[in-house]
């Protein structure tokens, strides 16, 4: 519900005795005695009814990932190189925009993307018309978009495109692909515009500037002083490339400097582990607050907030491990 949804239905009630679902565990256990399952769940029925105050809104995201199935299924039959991952790139964009307490939507490539203030397009590998398309008028009318390496490699067929990658996102991004190098598992160091560092690995683009300018640049092997990550003013909006696929920190580091820049708010030292969504009506935001680690979480509010669950007003929130909370604001 925390993330869109308005009907949730469960399955199963008694654990099977027989047939290929025997291990396929409900809330009633092969004991057929009631357990620790049974009476979470029976908590969570005795909390649904405060939930009705979000009936009437709904998850509005500033931020989308573009997610395609042609491209996993292209990765699935050729891996590019040792350790590098489709669903990896969707992960630490996912984690780095969700650690500042930003709804985060999962969406085909030709959705309707005006409504983001950031798009994440990660290694658009096979070539789709509508989906190029797309990305291009997205950032044309002002939006920003994220692509990375492995972007235009492949024509609907999922044959090579014979021209300089990224090939069809070339013009928007604003550089080229002079050269690539597939490292695997070892690491380089990329250096951003602010002088951090950072380690890369499994894939180097060695990318020559266009109309883009340099965002981060390499800082080892025979392609030190190129850029490894670029920025590009396209018409109304800017396109970012990342040439490399870096660590979880630089992720995180990225995600706030878009989000200072295209103007997203972001929920500041939030624990690590605590996963927070907001559903709106327009008019009031109602805000979940999960803490999916083993760790107690305490959480400083912007300003005093109503708790749904035990109708408190509160400014901190200490949650203990897989706890929750949704307050109004």
């Amino acid at each position: 519900m925390a993330h869109g949804a308005d009907t949730v239905m469960h399955f199963r009630w008694r654990t099977a005795n027989k047939g290929a679902e025997m291990y396929w565990h409900g809330l009633i256990d092969h004991s057929n005695v009631p357990g620790r399952r049974f009476n979470e769940f029976a908590e969570l029925c005795r909390i649904a009814p405060k939930l009705s105050v979000i009936e009437t809104t709904e998850l509005v995201s500033d931020v989308a990932i573009l997610y395609s199935h042609d491209n996993a299924a292209a990765f699935r039959i050729q891996p590019q190189t040792e350790g590098f991952s489709y669903f990896e790139q969707l992960r630490y964009f996912h984690a780095a925009f969700s650690k500042y307490g930003v709804n985060v939507d999962i969406v085909p490539p030709d959705t309707d993307l005006s409504k983001y203030k950031a798009v994440v397009a990660p290694s658009m590998y096979v070539y789709d018309k509508n989906s190029a398309e797309n990305i291009y008028r997205y950032v044309i009318k002002g939006g920003t978009v994220i692509m990375t390496a492995r972007s235009g490699v492949k024509d609907p067929c999922n044959n090579c495109i014979m021209e300089p990658l990224p090939t069809v996102y070339r013009e928007m991004i604003g550089a080229e692909v002079s050269e690539y190098d597939p490292i695997g598992k070892e690491e380089q160091t990329i250096v951003d515009f602010a002088g951090n560092a950072y380690k890369c690995r499994q894939w180097c683009d060695i990318l020559e500037l266009g109309t883009a300018r340099a965002y981060a640049e390499y800082r080892d092997s025979f392609y030190s002083g190129k850029p490894a990550v670029t920025m590009n003013r396209y018409c109304s909006g800017v396109a970012y490339y990342i040439g490399t696929v870096c660590h979880m920190d630089f992720y995180e580091k990225f995600a706030g400097n878009i989000m200072k820049q295209t103007g997203i708010p972001r929920l500041k030292d939030l624990p690590k582990g605590v996963e927070v969504t907001t559903r709106t009506n327009g008019l009031d935001d109602y805000i979940f607050f999960f803490n999916n680690s083993e760790q107690e979480a305490d959480i400083t509010l912007p300003k005093a907030m109503f708790s749904i669950l035990d109708d408190t007003e509160k400014d901190k929130l200490k949650l203990k491990p897989f706890d929750m909370e949704i307050v109004r604001k």
